[in-house]
């Protein structure tokens, strides 16, 4: 008798963490006298509900979780720092399309 599992996704805050913005952020501390200590280069932190219906606007042929799990942990990231040194960052939504484009390949 074969074995049936299914993954049932947790509700919580995911940071979205695009390679390209930590390149663009390294460099621009890198540019900039002022910048000093560390710094958090999340763009967005975005809940597996909305991660999943953006997936779904985007890639309607993909199998999607239905339901999800809620849990108690939230994790608040800010890039502020960054920002008010002159840091910008794509939309969630390009981050993601690209992502995925590159995992089709």
């Amino acid at each position: 008798m074969a074995s049936t599992s299914f993954f049932v996704p947790e509700i919580r805050d995911f940071p979205v963490v695009d390679v390209r913005h930590v390149a663009e952020a390294l460099l621009l501390v890198h540019e900039k006298p002022r910048a000093k200590g560390r710094y958090i280069r999340a763009s967005y932190s975005i809940r597996t509900p909305a991660l999943v219906d953006n997936l779904k606007s985007m890639y309607h042929s993909y199998n999607y979780p239905r339901s999800f799990i809620e849990v108690e942990e939230d994790i608040k990231l800010s890039s502020r720092e960054l920002q008010n040194l002159g840091w910008t960052y794509r939309s969630v939504e390009e981050t993601i399309a690209d992502t995925v484009r590159n995992h089709q390949v």
